[in-house]
């Protein structure tokens, strides 16, 4: 009887150790995954607000950047040929194909440009690009040329307007950047034959 009542409790033992054993088993296997998934919902979290944020960001930095492509285009036009003439002395007439471009950089850019010299049509380019600073773009009348480029430019020069290269160089203000690019210089006589033209590669 006595050994019965000792095997009774060491059964009763074992079978409270097993319990034991696996109730442990089970709060470290809870207490693990409970919190491995609070950190993976934190997580997730963390990573909405960060993806928010940056959304915000960039719709913000686009949208400031699209202000000029709502602008009043009549409007505009006068203002870039307005500040070109007093920025460069150069005389244009923007094509009524005037559109915004916001790679690489703010940029408006119009076909079939016009240039004169003393009120004499001397050029005409397929692609004119105005850079603009990009500082201050809520209004068109804060708008600011930081350089020009003209591309395919075709100049029907004379006698009577060769100066207009000289006059260039010495009338453009503050170092301001002006540039021909891919173009053709014509030279003509009185009576509108060419004498002989030029390729223009690149002329600063």
């Amino acid at each position: 009887m006595q050994k019965k009542n000792i095997f009774q409790k060491k059964i009763n033992k074992l079978v409270l150790s097993i319990t034991n054993t696996i109730e442990s088993f089970f709060n470290f296997f809870r207490e693990k995954f409970f919190y491995k998934k609070n950190i993976s919902k934190s997580i997730k979290t963390i990573d909405k607000r960060i993806f928010l944020v940056l959304a915000i960001i960039c719709i913000t930095f686009i949208s400031y950047f699209s202000i000029p492509a709502f602008y009043d285009k009549n409007k505009l036009r006068a203002e870039i040929e307005n500040q070109i003439f007093s920025q460069y002395n150069l005389e244009v007439k923007l094509g009524s194909s005037l559109k915004y471009g916001l790679l690489p950089k703010p940029h408006f850019y119009s076909e079939n440009t016009i240039i004169s010299y003393n009120s004499y049509e001397i050029a005409k380019s397929n692609n004119l690009k105005v850079s603009i600073f990009s500082n201050n773009l809520f209004s068109f009348s804060n708008l600011k040329i930081k350089n020009l480029r003209f591309r395919k430019t075709d100049f029907k020069i004379d006698s009577t307007n060769i100066k207009f290269f000289t006059d260039q160089l010495k009338n453009i203000k503050n170092k301001k950047r002006l540039s021909f690019l891919n173009s053709k210089l014509f030279f003509i006589d009185q009576n509108d034959n060419v004498i002989f033209f030029s390729d223009i590669k690149n002329l600063n």
